[in-house]
């Protein structure tokens, strides 16, 4: 849902009256990327997102400029990316992948936009379905989704909404449909270096991202401008709904003192965080972490969740390499990747 409202952003910022909208609709063996990837081509050769980079990507940038230029106003298209390299893009990653191509006029995109950003405000999902044959593109709630697949019957909505990655599937080789939910939300208790540089990566990796300090000049949003929300919070009392908290968001804890991260990681434990927690901090601050929650009675399969030292280990020592290498312990964990 983010990457198609960045799209969406950066046409309706140009002055162009129209633009073309790529996304990956089929995806087998080695790609550049995979099924959902989108990208925005202006008629000037300015683009937003990416399909796969290099010769795929300049191949389906060509394409967009030509169907832009023609009557039509969808197309699909294949690319043989195995040894065969029968496409001649000179690319042999070892697979093969489908791409439909729509073009949308301003008026349509404002609309769509709309649609998106209020779906993204009221944290809700959404369906989208590109129909390549009738050159048609919708958006909306599952009961509004609902009424437009039943025209064309197709399976009912539930049958394709996940709850806890996207779904996408291609109905007919000609019918695409997305399932977006809310974009996960990367909380961050501490407002420091580390944090500032991470709240960068996270929000440019399509997280929602939220800061938390008992310092008001530690939370607010001209420190952190890249983040979703900057709030002030007392770190041994705050609530569920003061985090807005969901089992499946990730929980970051880099506050200014041992005592606040335990009892920020005693909270988030209570309220039961499933999918990612992670403390900064020595080897012996979180073995004494551990062994002091233990004590007051928190389960240690629970505490043996803890991503902590923080991190993969990369050797990171500056806050902005630690920041990075926090980042790729979370992507690690988004793409479900054991390391």
């Amino acid at each position: 849902m983010l990457n198609l409202h960045r799209n969406l952003e950066f046409f309706i910022k140009s002055d162009e009256k129209r633009f073309a909208l790529a996304e990956i609709l089929e995806s087998t063996g080695s790609t550049p990327l995979k099924v959902g990837a989108k990208m925005a081509v202006l008629k000037d050769g300015r683009t937003c997102g990416t399909v796969g980079g290099g010769k795929l990507e300049a191949a389906v940038i060509e394409k967009s400029l030509n169907l832009m230029n023609s009557q039509s106003r969808a197309e699909t298209v294949y690319f043989d990316l195995s040894k065969r390299d029968d496409s001649g893009l000179g690319m042999i990653c070892g697979g093969d992948t489908s791409l439909g191509i729509i073009i949308l006029e301003r008026a349509e995109a404002v609309a769509l936009e709309k649609k998106v950003a209020a779906c993204m405000r009221a944290k809700k999902p959404a369906f989208l379905l590109f129909d390549f044959a009738d050159s048609f593109i919708f958006f909306g709630s599952a009961a509004e989704f609902s009424a437009e697949i039943g025209k064309r019957g197709n399976p009912e909505p539930e049958s394709f909404a996940g709850t806890v990655a996207d779904r996408k599937f291609v109905l007919d080789g000609r019918t695409f449909i997305e399932y977006s939910s809310y974009p996960d939300t990367v909380h961050i208790f501490g407002g420091g270096h580390v944090s500032f540089y991470l709240s960068k990566i996270t929000a440019m990796l399509g997280f929602e991202t939220a800061i938390y300090d008992d310092r008001e000049e530690f939370a607010n949003m001209a420190r952190f401008p890249h983040a979703s929300t900057a709030k002030v919070i007392d770190f041994t009392h705050f609530t569920r709904a003061d985090i807005g908290f969901r089992p499946s968001d990730y929980y970051v804890i880099m506050t200014r003192g041992h005592g606040s991260d335990r009892q920020v990681l005693k909270k988030i434990i209570e309220f039961g965080a499933e999918k990612y927690m992670g403390m900064i901090g020595s080897r012996s601050k979180v073995r004494d972490t551990k062994n002091a929650l233990e004590a007051e009675g928190v389960p240690r399969d629970a505490l043996d969740r803890l991503k902590s030292p923080i991190g993969l280990a990369i050797g990171a020592l500056s806050a902005e390499e630690i920041a990075v290498s926090i980042a790729a312990e979370i992507i690690s964990v988004r793409r479900k990747k054991e390391l």
